[in-house]
């Protein structure tokens, strides 16, 4: 993890829910898939995949919003779902001020 801070901790941990926008975020940065049982192969490679893809017939595509394609932290699917964590956060933290 490049940087951590901001939320509180909850008995010195860090909530599940920033653990796993952490975790497939880091998974996301890996250069390559990792060897594991295959429910954790199927989480890395999930989080790896590049959202901003675009395929022929023959390939996967994705419906996403263009605007999140520009996000600072990348366009793998870890990497759009962690600036969206960001962004709600920011977004509450917004309208209760």
């Amino acid at each position: 993890m490049r940087y951590l801070a901001g939320e509180a901790l909850t008995s010195g941990q860090v909530s599940p829910q920033w653990a796993r926008v952490v975790s497939r975020f880091a998974a996301a940065l890996l250069g390559r898939r990792v060897c594991g049982c295959d429910s954790v192969s199927r989480e890395f490679s999930d989080a790896q995949i590049d959202l901003a893809f675009s395929g022929n017939a023959n390939t996967e595509k994705f419906l996403i919003d263009p605007g999140e394609l520009k996000n600072p932290f990348g366009t793998r699917r870890g990497m759009i779902e962690a600036w969206r964590a960001v962004q709600d956060v920011a977004e509450i933290r917004a309208v209760l001020a």
